[in-house]
């Protein structure tokens, strides 16, 4: 509230209902890795994103070191999360750069699993 230039949608993020280039950023949090195929979510913000629009996407790395990739393989035997994901930063960063993102910044925040949080910038044919 109070930010006039400023909203926000939930969407599917395989499918988004919203005219090509119709938004300037987009956040997808801890989305990525707990889809099958996280490229076709960011085909879908790359369409939807205006030419130069920013898109940040805070990510679970379940496979940032071996203390993440044992817990995120123990939690998958004995409930029902699945990470299709167990992604790095090195991984991740290729997967946004090659669906057409420039990173403008990438930053791994220590945890039980640490988070990547990443910039990038639509590029533009």
């Amino acid at each position: 509230d109070g930010v006039a230039n400023v909203s926000t949608r939930v969407a599917d993020a395989l499918d988004l209902e919203f005219d090509r280039g119709s938004f300037d950023a987009v956040v997808c949090a801890n989305v990525l890795h707990l889809l099958e195929q996280p490229e076709v979510a960011l085909a879908e913000f790359h369409r939807v994103l205006a030419p130069d629009g920013l898109l940040v996407v805070p990510t679970y790395c379940h496979g940032a070191n071996s203390r993440a990739r044992l817990l995120s393989s123990t939690m998958s035997l004995f409930s029902s999360f699945v990470a299709h994901h167990r992604f790095d930063l090195e991984s991740l960063t290729r997967l946004l750069s090659g669906c057409g993102f420039e990173m403008l910044r990438t930053r791994l925040m220590p945890g039980p699993f640490p988070i990547a949080y990443m910039a990038g910038r639509r590029r533009t044919p």
